[in-house]
C-alpha cells in the first residue's frame, strides 16, 4: 500500500514520452518500464511517479479541471523524512516546473483553498499512522524488536544525509563523508557513524562511533564501537567545527594519538548497523500501539 499525489501541467497536457523525458532527468532518478523510480543513496528515502493513461470519470486521477497524468507514491511504515524528501520533490514541480497538485487523502480535511506543506504532511502523517499500527499488531510478541528512535533524532540523521552532496562538492575528495546510520548496541537503538582508518573525516554529533580499521594485506576491515563522548575531546582537539555539532578533521596523515586511540578501543561490543530508513519514530509507533486507549 502506498500514500499517492496526483499531479498535472496547469494549462497543457502530458504524454508518456514528455513523463519519461522530464523526470528521468531528475536527480536521484531512473526509469523502470513506465515508472520512474526515486532513490536517494545517502538518505534511503525512495519513491515512484507512474503515468496515468486513465481518463475514465471514475478514475481517482481524473478531476473536473483535468486528467492529472503523475502519481508520485511512497509506501506506508516509513518514518516521516519520506514524506518531508518528497515535499522537497513537489515543491520544485510546483513551483519550477509548472505542476498543479492533488490529494485524495486530505481533499475534505482542508481548510485552505490551496495545498500546504503542513496539510500534504499531516494527511501523510495520519494515513501512516494508521499503517505503522496495523503492521506492528500483525508481528505480535515480535514488534518489541521493532527498532524505533524519537524524531528528533531521526530528523537530525536525515537533514545530515539529505545534504552530503552539497558537502561532497565542497570538501576534498579525500575526505570521509560518513551518512549516519543506525546501531543496536546493547539492546538500544542509536545513530553512528563509521569512520574508517582514522582518516580525514567531516563528522557529525551521533551516538556511536563505529571504527573500521582496514586488515594488512587484505581488503577488510574489523569493527569496533565506541561511544561519542568518548572521543570528543580528541575529536575537537583535531578538527574544526563546519556546523552545529559537527567537525572537520582533515590532516595529511593520522596523528598518532588518534591511531594509538583507536588502537586500544575493545573490540568485544556486539553492534548491528541498520539503514535509517529501517528505524520508526518512537513517538509514531507508541501513538499508533496506544491509539485506542482512554
Amino acid at each position: 500500500m502506498a500514500y499517492e499525489v496526483y499531479l498535472k501541467f496547469k494549462d497543457k497536457e502530458m504524454s508518456l514520452e514528455a513523463f519519461l523525458e522530464l523526470f528521468s532527468k531528475r536527480n536521484n532518478c531512473r526509469v523502470d518500464g513506465e515508472r520512474v523510480i526515486y532513490e536517494n543513496a545517502d538518505t534511503g528515502v525512495g519513491f515512484y511517479y507512474d503515468y496515468m493513461p486513465e481518463e475514465d470519470k471514475d478514475a481517482s486521477n481524473v478531476r473536473s479541471d483535468g486528467v492529472y497524468r503523475v502519481a508520485l507514491g511512497i509506501e506506508y511504515c516509513q518514518p516521516a523524512f519520506f514524506f518531508v524528501e518528497a515535499l522537497y520533490e513537489l515543491y520544485d514541480l510546483i513551483e519550477n516546473h509548472g505542476f498543479v497538485l492533488y490529494d485524495p487523502q486530505i481533499e475534505k480535511k482542508l481548510t485552505k483553498k490551496t495545498f500546504n506543506d503542513d496539510d500534504l504532511f499531516e494527511g501523510w502523517r495520519e494515513c501512516n499512522q494508521d499503517a505503522v499500527r496495523e503492521y506492528m499488531m500483525s508481528l505480535g510478541p515480535e514488534m518489541d524488536d521493532v527498532p524505533v528512535m524519537p524524531y528528533d533524532a531521526i530528523r537530525m540523521m536525515w537533514e545530515w544525509n539529505y545534504y552530503i552532496s552539497s558537502l561532497r562538492e565542497m570538501l576534498d575528495e579525500k575526505m570521509q563523508i560518513p551518512t549516519i546510520q543506525a546501531v543496536v548496541l546493547e539492546d538500544e537503538d542509536l545513530t553512528a557513524v563509521v569512520w574508517k582508518d582514522g582518516g580525514p573525516i567531516a563528522i557529525p554529533y551521533v551516538d556511536i562511533i563505529v571504527l573500521a580499521t582496514g586488515k594488512k594485506g587484505s581488503e577488510e576491515y574489523e569493527f569496533r564501537a565506541i561511544d561519542y563522548e568518548d572521543m570528543k575531546s580528541l575529536i575537537e582537539k583535531h578538527s574544526e567545527k563546519i556546523f552545529a555539532n559537527s567537525f572537520l578533521l582533515n590532516y595529511d596523515s593520522t596523528p598518532k594519538e588518534i591511531s594509538d586511540f583507536i588502537a586500544n578501543v575493545d573490540a568485544s561490543l556486539d553492534f548491528t548497523l541498520m539503514d535509517m530508513c529501517d528505524v520508526l519514530e518512537y513517538e509514531v509507533a507508541e501513538t499508533a500501539l496506544f491509539a485506542n486507549e482512554v
